[in-house]
């Protein structure tokens, strides 16, 4: 959840967020956009600020307004909108918003095959044909009419008796195109080992990392974990990296990956996640019951990610996974400490 994807350079500073018309869609959508990657509004903070709660009551009017399918479309800001509310520092005059944070069932079109002209067209034409061959000889100012009408109907027999092969292949039914797997299975979540560890030059809560995931070259990574990990203790730690996210910048930093990790309800603690021991570098980290094929590279709009992260949480017994469902690796599931049940991974 702390670990950057954004080119944050480009948003503005935090005062500012409470200075934006937010009856203009396209300052919402600038606002989601951060909170992909921010869990509160001032970067590096580790619980609600008084930014958060301004910025709830200015956006209370229109998240109120959003239907269940309008909310997907801000999910973050809904995500962060619900956490805002629940922590009792919002102004009490302002109702409780209720969410559906979960992508609608895939509505797949059935392919009917087309109907082509066979046997029961070409029946007609040659009824008329043997009608027309057995009729009384016409008058003498009718036979070139009559003979000017021959070559239309043998052209109405040639088509209605196609060739064999022709007509199999258009009763064939029309192949569909392949359906994207179900938004889960597109995340390439892979096993990593940390080699080096540097502090961001310009943010005093981002590290960069060169990770190795099993690739010729290491990863950077840049990670909003400097309050949570020391340089030592990340150096040479086996990590969870999901690598199909695109690289952007993060304060002037190329990024290639997150960082998985699993924070407490109220954020205020976080778990870099490790795989069971054994686990080889660069393998997958699959989502029980989901085996479809990754992405090479999620979309910029409506990111699976974006849909799925609301429903990755930590289980009673500290086992991580999605919508009930936990994160195996060819030694196990992962897990961390139980401690941070019903938190969020991500």
């Amino acid at each position: 959840t702390n670990n950057t994807t954004k080119e944050e350079e480009n948003f503005p500073a935090m005062s500012e967020w409470l200075n934006k018309n937010y009856a203009n869609v396209n300052e919402v959508k600038a606002l989601n956009e951060y909170l992909q990657t921010h869990m509160y509004v001032e970067a590096g903070a580790r619980s609600a600020t008084e930014t958060d709660v301004k910025l709830h009551a200015l956006l209370h009017s229109f998240v109120s307004r959003l239907t269940n399918k309008k909310q997907l479309t801000y999910v973050n800001v809904c995500r962060w909108f619900d956490h805002i509310q629940q922590t009792g520092k919002c102004d009490s005059a302002l109702p409780k918003i209720s969410f559906s944070l979960f992508a609608p069932p895939v509505q797949r079109k059935l392919v009917i095959p087309e109907c082509t002209a066979s046997t029961s067209t070409a029946k007609p034409a040659a009824a008329a044909a043997v009608k027309a061959s057995t009729s009384k000889p016409a008058a003498a100012g009718n036979i070139k009419s009559s003979s000017s009408a021959q070559p239309s109907q043998q052209k109405q027999q040639q088509k209605g008796k196609q060739p064999a092969k022709k007509q199999q292949a258009n009763r064939q039914p029309k192949k569909s195109a392949p359906v994207a797997g179900s938004p889960p299975s597109r995340l390439h979540i892979v096993v990593g080992r940390v080699l080096e560890v540097k502090n961001h030059p310009d943010s005093e809560t981002l590290y960069v990392e060169m990770i190795d995931v099993g690739e010729p070259q290491p990863r950077q990574v840049v990670s909003g974990l400097r309050n949570f990990i020391s340089i030592e203790e990340f150096t040479n730690k086996q990590v969870l990296v999901m690598i199909n996210l695109r690289p952007s910048k993060f304060r002037g930093v190329m990024s290639s990956g997150m960082v998985m990790c699993a924070s407490s309800q109220d954020h205020a603690t976080l778990e870099v996640l490790s795989p069971p021991e054994g686990v080889a570098i660069g393998e997958r980290v699959n989502i029980e019951g989901e085996d479809g094929e990754p992405d090479a590279l999620l979309p910029k709009k409506k990111s699976p990610w974006e849909v799925c992260a609301p429903k990755f949480l930590v289980d009673a017994k500290g086992v991580c996974g999605y919508d009930g469902k936990a994160l195996t690796t060819s030694k196990g599931v992962i897990t961390c400490n139980p401690a941070l049940a019903g938190g969020r991974v991500g």
